[in-house]
């Protein structure tokens, strides 16, 4: 399984319904005792598949009469290197998408004539950020997908700004998402990330089993209503424990 069906395999533990969605992922390192590296991602199906524009639009030496026609890419499509929840640009010829004729029964350019149709490359780039009706209840993030004339590394050659979220496109889409998992309302923490093991926790013998994490909860809870956990622990059930020292004492004596 890769990062990405991981991530999806994650979410679906939190009732997520195959929209769009952005998460952030923390890369734990290979002994799973610090964080290696963070990162965000954005997984699911866009609001909107399909956009057409007018072929002029987007490149000025393209033929009148030339529709561009793509299918937009799933979040899943984008990738987010640079730390930040602007993605790195997407080269077109990864995206499915056609040159045709415009008015009805548009007749498909073949590939091999975009050139002498005066129609270039174009990547496009995924840009996301913190919506204001966001609250400690739950995070909205907004998007917009925008398009670029070119492939990419001639776009990041025309300015050293071309790095930038703010980098202006032309808009393909826009629209909203949650941030998943969302926030548990007894930590009263609006984002949640998802951690990604550098070793299975199968594999680690140190690795607390679920008893022990439910105790150890259960035990923060107990502080939280002002209760004093060594007294619990006296009157409750793990009074009856033994101490294993108590017990070796008694073997040797018997022997």
């Amino acid at each position: 399984m890769n990062t990405g069906e991981a991530v999806e395999e994650a979410l679906r533990h939190f009732d997520w319904d195959g929209h769009a969605a952005g998460c952030t992922i923390l890369n734990l390192a290979p002994d799973n005792g610090s964080v290696a590296s963070g990162s965000f991602a954005v997984h699911g199906r866009l609001a909107k598949e399909e956009w057409k524009v007018d072929a002029a639009k987007i490149w000025s030496t393209a033929e009148q009469g030339l529709t561009l026609t793509l299918q937009i890419p799933g979040g899943s499509g984008f990738t987010f290197g640079g730390g930040g929840m602007c993605s790195d640009y997407l080269e077109g010829d990864q995206v499915e998408h056609c040159i045709t004729t415009s008015g009805r029964g548009g007749q498909l350019v073949l590939q091999s004539n975009h050139k002498e149709k005066g129609v270039g490359t174009f990547c496009l780039r995924l840009v996301c950020h913190l919506q204001k009706a966001s609250c400690r209840s739950g995070i909205t993030l907004g998007l917009v997908v925008l398009l670029f004339p070119g492939t990419s590394e001639e776009v990041l050659n025309m300015s050293e700004l071309a790095k930038s979220p703010s980098w202006p496109g032309l808009k393909v889409m826009e629209g909203e998402m949650p941030l998943l998992p969302t926030p548990s309302i007894p930590w009263k923490c609006p984002a949640l990330p998802l951690l990604l093991t550098g070793t299975p926790w199968a594999a680690m013998v140190t690795t607390p089993t679920g008893s022990h994490g439910d105790h150890a909860h259960s035990g923060g809870a107990t502080r939280e209503s002002g209760l004093d956990y060594g007294d619990q622990r006296a009157g409750g059930a793990l009074q009856d424990e033994e101490d294993p020292h108590e017990q070796m004492g008694e073997v040797r004596q018997q022997s």
